[in-house]
């Protein structure tokens, strides 16, 4: 999908990650949308819905000044991955700096620093660790982001925050040290985006969201995602693998976040990719199956998902009688272009949206006056 154009989107929390890490995995359309200009560009700054921090464990650890390993105690550095906008001249560097839990220096990350120019975007990777960097804590784990020119002399703090590391016993190795860790991602959950596809159709974009799920998997057959109207199914995924009927919604997923062992039940945060292919944000030609217009058809629209037939989040939009999604702003408040979603989940029919979004967005960044559903 390289070739999905944000028309009033985001440049939401996912990126590619390297394979050795963690399973994270992104679709090439991501790509596409993080190098999206944006017209308030005049110094260099984070892209700040695209920062992902993780934890990347080892098998042992290494006790400072100790000559062996200690097996089977388990040991983890972090890794992490952003998109950085420009202008970045020449001489930039930057560095990531962690410190422990406890707040003890420890870890400072130089990065390769790209030249960027004005409004372009590139992604800035975490480089390997050794295995003697790692430690065993966990906790809140303070970070900045630092940039520094050594041709002008500039120094800036680009971002400061708090990955919360986590840990659980790992259910095959009876080791008693033998810990899987993971940052807590739940913040994810109530926030979602919207965004226009003109993969099909430029005089008829498609309406495209990306919403996040914690251990559901899209490719589930029990897994289904559909579009209300004023309360109304008028879309529904279901028709998938059905080749007698038109497409109306394509459901993937283009970014997961998981534990390095990922055994069954362990964390995992998926980010679905919803392609409403039936919903068009405008446009007037025929179309040959039954197509549905939001400039034609202002009210309420709710995306749901749904698995084994019980809610799993749902996430309403407003199109205005202008024939507009209503837009709150906040996506632009993140440095994207991109339409913020506020998402509702549910367990056992009862809410369950996390709270963790009211401190923990964005690494301690939270969205000043943001509820969630």
């Amino acid at each position: 999908m390289n070739s999905v154009v944000p028309l009033m989107l985001l440049l939401a929390n996912g990126l590619p990650s390297p394979a050795t890490l963690p399973a994270t995995t992104t679709a090439p359309a991501m790509a596409a949308a993080m190098v999206t200009r944006h017209a308030d560009d005049t110094q260099p700054h984070v892209i700040v819905s695209s920062l992902i921090v993780r934890a990347k464990r080892f098998t042992r650890y290494n006790p400072p000044g100790a000559k062996e390993p200690v097996y089977g105690t388990w040991s983890w550095v972090p890794d992490f991955e952003f998109y950085m906008r420009g202008p970045l001249e020449g001489g930039s560097q930057i560095t990531v700096n962690f410190q422990k839990p406890n707040g003890a220096p420890w870890l400072s990350v130089p990065v390769e620093t790209p030249e960027i120019n004005a409004g372009d975007s590139q992604k800035i990777t975490c480089p390997d660790f050794d295995e003697h960097q790692a430690i065993v804590p966990v906790g809140l784990v303070p970070f900045q982001i630092i940039l520094k020119n050594s041709l002008t002399g500039a120094k800036k703090v680009l971002f400061s925050g708090k990955a919360d590391v986590r840990k659980f016993k790992y259910k095959y190795d009876k080791a008693p040290g033998a810990f899987e860790f993971y940052v807590d991602q739940d913040w994810m959950l109530p926030m979602g985006f919207l965004a226009v596809n003109t993969e099909l159709s430029s005089e008829a974009p498609m309406l495209e969201a990306r919403i996040w799920v914690k251990n559901i998997n899209e490719r589930d057959n029990t897994v289904a995602v559909y579009v209300l109207y004023n309360g109304q199914p008028i879309a529904s995924s279901k028709h998938m693998n059905d080749a007698m009927t038109p497409d109306q919604i394509n459901v993937s997923d283009d970014r997961t976040i998981s534990t390095a062992g990922m055994t069954n039940g362990d964390p995992e945060w998926r980010r679905l990719l919803i392609l409403m292919t039936k919903i068009r944000v405008n446009g007037s030609t025929n179309a040959v199956y039954p197509t549905h217009y939001l400039d034609k058809n202002p009210g309420v629209y709710e995306i749901r998902v749904m698995k084994s037939g019980q809610p799993v989040c749902s996430a309403k939009f407003t199109v205005g009688a202008d024939g507009k999604i209503v837009d709150d702003g906040r996506g632009k408040a993140l440095g994207t272009i991109w339409t913020f979603l506020p998402v509702h989940h549910v367990k056992d029919g009862l809410p369950a949206s996390p709270t963790s979004y009211k401190t923990g967005a964005f690494y301690g960044n939270p969205l000043p006056g943001f509820v969630a559903p």
